[in-house]
């Protein structure tokens, strides 16, 4: 008898947290009795040689640059559907609604959907049609319990087809770096897409009123490059910020940095958080509560207001001026990844869910 077969469908794969997410978990899936395939309906990405070097089978639709393009992605995920019928579809962000559609329409079930965020801020039209696709699904993960309220009371869904999986990280390749002492000047991480919500601006900002040297690499890119460039430009940091794009490898980063900052002013749950963790390395943090869920203050020191410069210029100085309790909250923090963040145990958990669902 054949294995099972878990479609996945993303939007792109794109090198964030859902992506990453998911070439974690279906690179695993095959050794634990299940076959995969992956699809991504709007195009390629970053990831997309990772994913072919790790023998995942990849389908890549058509780009649909304009909404009156859609149809091309509707028949490309139709035809694809057709041909494989899943006996478990698996969708996420843009793959949930356009998936989601072609399901409905072909009967595909048992359909299951990740959320990745917290779905309640999203623009009203995404919203409505990620409404009418949740209610067509036979469960919902969530990455965090944050994104399990919203999306029940952004949705109005049952909690019994809610769960909650959180994102796990390979700690083979975060493995724990020793960042005993500091370098001169601190090398400070800062890890997300250019978005408003990402908060890059007020930390700037924050971090420009030091009196002492510092070096800032920011890892991503998105629609306010330009318009963080310009800042970085006009309170004459140049020389201190670095925008470094997408990399492939941010171990190779977290290994070489003494901090990681992250302001952002809301999250799904924080890949980029959990990735430092497990390499030991010194965060400051938003105090939002989807981090609270997976650190206390013993392992993250948090800015006390996201929106506040004088908050990121006085995290800042306080790790600086007592690293050594830094470290010990980092060498916590990755004790607690250890324990309940291992990319083994997201496996674990969905196997249970996929058997369990598979069954009903």
């Amino acid at each position: 008898m054949d294995k099972p077969l878990v479609v996945h469908v993303l939007w792109t794969l794109g090198r964030a947290g859902a992506e990453r997410m998911v070439f974690d978990l279906v690179k695993r899936l095959p050794e634990r009795g299940f076959r995969v395939k992956v699809i991504a309906a709007y195009g390629g990405g970053e990831m997309e040689k990772d994913f072919r070097d790790a023998g995942i089978p990849l389908v890549i639709g058509p780009e649909a640059r304009y909404p009156w393009q859609r149809g091309r992605t509707v028949k490309f995920l139709e035809q694809c559907l057709k041909e494989e019928r899943p006996d478990i579809l698996h969708t996420h962000l843009g793959g949930d609604v356009w998936g989601g559609m072609v399901a409905r329409r072909l009967k595909i079930h048992p359909w299951i959907s990740t959320v990745h965020s917290d779905e309640s801020k999203l623009p009203w039209r995404q919203r409505t049609m990620r409404r009418r696709a949740f209610h067509h699904t036979d469960h919902i993960v969530c990455v965090s319990d944050l994104a399990k309220y919203a999306a029940k009371d952004t949705y109005d869904l049952s909690a019994k087809r809610l769960s909650v999986i959180r994102i796990g990280v390979d700690l083979e390749q975060f493995s724990f770096h020793s960042h005993s002492t500091i370098h001169h000047p601190p090398r400070i991480l800062c890890v997300g897409r250019f978005v408003p919500s990402k908060n890059h601006k007020v930390m700037i900002k924050g971090f420009a009123k030091l009196k002492h040297s510092w070096q800032l690499d920011l890892i991503g890119e998105g629609p306010e490059e330009t318009s963080l460039k310009d800042l970085v430009y006009r309170l004459g940091l140049s020389d201190q910020v670095h925008f470094l794009g997408t990399v492939p490898d941010v171990q190779e980063y977290l290994s070489r940095s003494d901090i990681l900052c992250f302001p952002s002013k809301s999250e799904g749950q924080g890949m980029a958080l959990l990735e430092a963790a497990a390499n030991g390395l010194p965060i400051i943090a938003s105090p939002l509560p989807v981090f609270h869920e997976l650190f206390d203050d013993t392992s993250v020191l948090y800015a006390f207001a996201p929106s506040s410069r004088k908050a990121w210029f006085d995290a800042l100085e306080r790790v600086l001026s007592e690293y050594p309790r830094a470290l010990e909250r980092a060498t916590h923090a990755r004790q607690v990844v250890e324990q309940h963040f291992s990319v083994e145990h997201m496996v674990d958990e969905y196997v249970k869910l996929y058997e369990n669902i598979a069954r009903q």
